[in-house]
């Protein structure tokens, strides 16, 4: 009796011992999925109170290192556990701030979030073109004063800077060929007077000779007439 009474208790105390340790197996479970953060995926729009949107501002988890920028037209989206802090931060304006709250419908959350604009006034600062007021006043009594507008104009149309400009200007074609056939008509006008012809030309003693040499162009046409002809008998 005294061997089956301790069997029973053996059987009986590691029967209990099961039961507790599967019961605080449970109760921890329990626990762990109550205190469970949850993720969610945070998305929004970062504008201006103007409803502007800024572009390539900084979204900031507070407290950590990760973060992400918004595009071109102020979107944003990153992954948020509830209960963080998320800073928003632009250039020129004040940074702000949104809360993720707990015990969301989903794990979608969607908002606008609108910065306000940062206006610091500096101190006044005075820039001075030289390190002290003597050497300003020597400078400014002393120095030569580049021409305005107008003294240039008036020495660009000085006559005589005119005249020179058109001394030392080059001919374009139609002006040369001018004045060739109207020295060449000055000297055929000079010898007996005859009037301009084209086709005649002064020679180098003062006689008049074709332009044209006659006999050369009869021999080349001859030359083409009798390659022609060759070229029929092949």
């Amino acid at each position: 009796m005294k061997s089956i009474s301790l069997k029973t208790c053996s059987v009986l105390f590691l029967f209990v011992l099961a039961a507790k340790s599967m019961f605080s197996q449970t109760t921890n479970l329990s626990s762990r999925d109550t205190n469970a953060v949850r993720v969610v995926q945070l998305s929004g729009v970062l504008k201006s109170f103007d409803s502007v949107p800024l572009p390539y501002a900084t979204v900031l988890i507070s407290g950590t290192k990760y973060g992400v920028t918004s595009n071109l037209y102020g979107y944003f989206t990153i992954p948020v556990k509830e209960n963080d802090l998320v800073i928003f931060s632009f250039v020129g304006f004040r940074p702000g701030g949104f809360r993720v709250p707990k015990n969301n419908a989903n794990n979608k959350l969607s908002i606008t979030e609108y910065l306000q604009i940062d206006t610091q006034y500096l101190n006044e600062v005075i820039v001075n073109p030289w390190p002290s007021t003597a050497e300003f006043n020597y400078v400014f009594v002393h120095k030569i004063l580049p021409d305005d507008d107008l003294e240039r104009a008036l020495k660009n149309l000085d006559p005589v800077v005119l005249q020179s400009i058109a001394d030392n200007m080059t001919r374009d074609g139609n002006e040369n060929a001018t004045a060739f056939f109207a020295q060449l008509q000055d000297q055929n006008s000079r010898l007996g007077g005859q009037p301009y012809n084209p086709f005649f030309m002064m020679g180098p003693n003062g006689q008049i000779i074709p332009a044209v040499n006659i006999t050369k162009l009869y021999n080349y046409l001859e030359y083409l007439k009798r390659i022609k002809a060759k070229e029929k008998k092949k």
